[in-house]
């Protein structure tokens, strides 16, 4: 092996120019029991070129999602680890837990995604060959064409514009799930940063921004969640044009926390 140093960090790099980075990809999950295997399985097949394994973060799901993983991993298919947590830690906690996982798992690179499949694997490839390619310490998947309600867009709208008045600089997809690291720089943002709390996809748009790390934000096709319901569980007010109140409630305690973490 042999390195060299980017922006300040050692990059270790391959001898052959054939050899490719390891890679271990991460995602916090709530009962995706329809669609996670499936997901992950395309994951596997278009990243193979990277020796992928999986590292998935089982936020006490109450369908049967734990029983499908375990098939999965026990087929032999796919390289995978699954961490179920004791209680319901909700989706910030549980991202959180996932990236830790992959700062010690010893891959070369970090791909984070959620469970819910919402991103090709064709594309999910396109991020990690951006990031080895133009030599970016890491990679935001930009969401295109995103099938989202009235209010859903206006926060989108609103977390873009909480990025860019911490760091100064305008993030196309300020709060995307879709990310690839070089695992020591995911260690150092981890190490650096008062992330912790609901939104800590917000904390690291910002926080790169803010150090001005080399970055690439590559566009990807968003897609319907896997499954026979599109929408999901999260919010629970399904087919309504108004938020629920638990979804509100989260935009109150996310926007709380940002300003109690701001840096």
């Amino acid at each position: 092996m042999t390195s060299k140093r980017v922006e300040g960090y050692v990059v270790e790099q391959s001898d052959t120019s054939n050899s490719r980075p390891s890679l271990v990809v991460v995602m916090p999950a709530f009962n995706e029991a329809e669609g996670i295997a499936d997901f992950i399985r395309e994951l596997d097949v278009n990243l193979a070129r990277y020796r992928p394994h999986f590292v998935v973060i089982d936020d006490c799901s109450t369908d049967s999602m734990a029983q499908v993983l375990t098939g999965l991993r026990d087929s032999g298919s796919v390289n995978l680890h699954v961490l179920r947590n004791h209680q319901n830690q909700g989706h910030g906690l549980s991202t959180m837990c996932a990236l830790s996982m992959g700062i010690h798992d010893g891959s070369d690179l970090v791909l984070s995604s959620d469970g819910d499949g919402q991103i090709t694997g064709s594309d999910a490839r396109m991020l990690v060959d951006r990031l080895t390619e133009e030599n970016a310490l890491l990679v935001e998947g930009v969401r295109i064409g995103r099938n989202q309600s009235i209010y859903r867009a206006l926060v989108t709208r609103v977390t873009k514009l909480l990025v860019f008045l911490r760091s100064g600089s305008m993030p196309k997809d300020a709060n995307t799930p879709f990310r690839v690291y070089r695992a020591e720089v995911l260690e150092s943002i981890l190490r650096d940063v008062h992330i912790g709390g609901l939104v800590p996809n917000l904390h690291i748009s910002a926080h790169v921004r803010i150090r001005n790390l080399r970055l690439l934000e590559v566009p990807i096709k968003s897609i319907p969640r896997r499954g026979s319901d599109t929408l999901g569980s999260t919010w629970s007010k399904k087919g309504s044009v108004l938020p629920s109140r638990r979804f509100l409630k989260f935009c109150t305690e996310a926007i709380i926390d940002w300003r109690r973490r701001a840096q």
